[in-house]
């Protein structure tokens, strides 16, 4: 299993509790593709380096993931599909 580092940003003009829910998805998806979330962090409303979909803010949160081999495509075709995370990035951890 490898390390890997999973930012989501998210649509600012959700509240609080939709924001949760997008995040608690994308656990969902790492967790049915045998990964496993090792920490998660919020680190809140930031301004966007340039406009995503006609917004100028984003939510972000970070998950710290473990995922086996392999399985990297299919969490990436799954998170696509989430039209409130409007920008993600998975990166492997060093």
């Amino acid at each position: 299993m490898r390390d890997y580092e999973l930012v989501l940003v998210i649509d600012p003009g959700l509240s609080g509790a939709d924001r949760k829910k997008q995040v608690n998805q994308a656990q969902k998806i790492v967790e049915d593709a045998k990964g496993k979330v090792k920490k998660k962090s919020e680190w809140g409303q930031m301004e966007l380096a340039y406009p995503i979909k006609k917004k100028t803010l984003g939510y972000y949160f970070l998950l710290e993931i473990g995922l086996p081999s392999g399985i990297l495509k299919k969490i990436r075709d799954q998170l696509i599909l989430k039209d409130k995370i409007i920008r993600y990035l998975l990166v492997k951890k060093e």
